[in-house]
């Protein structure tokens, strides 16, 4: 099974924006942000900076709305 950890909205946001996914916020509105990478598709992230992020939730962002693949995906969490 492909378990991924829980994480804060904070540590999530951190990942996405460093290297290699290198993602920068375009747009903020609320809590809801905009996000955008040279390399990978934008994405929408509802950012709370309290609120626990289950495994599936991380999954979700990384691999569905990111687009990488599972291996690639745990490589860039750790």
């Amino acid at each position: 099974m492909h378990r991924f950890p829980t994480m804060k909205s904070k540590k999530l946001l951190a990942i996405l924006m460093r290297k290699p996914l290198s993602y920068f916020i375009v747009r903020s509105v609320g809590s809801h942000k905009t996000l955008s990478s040279t390399h990978y598709r934008t994405i929408h992230f509802s950012f709370h900076e309290s609120r626990e992020l289950s495994g599936s939730e991380v999954r979700d962002v990384i691999v569905n709305q990111v687009g990488l693949n599972i291996e690639f995906a745990r490589r860039v969490i750790k």
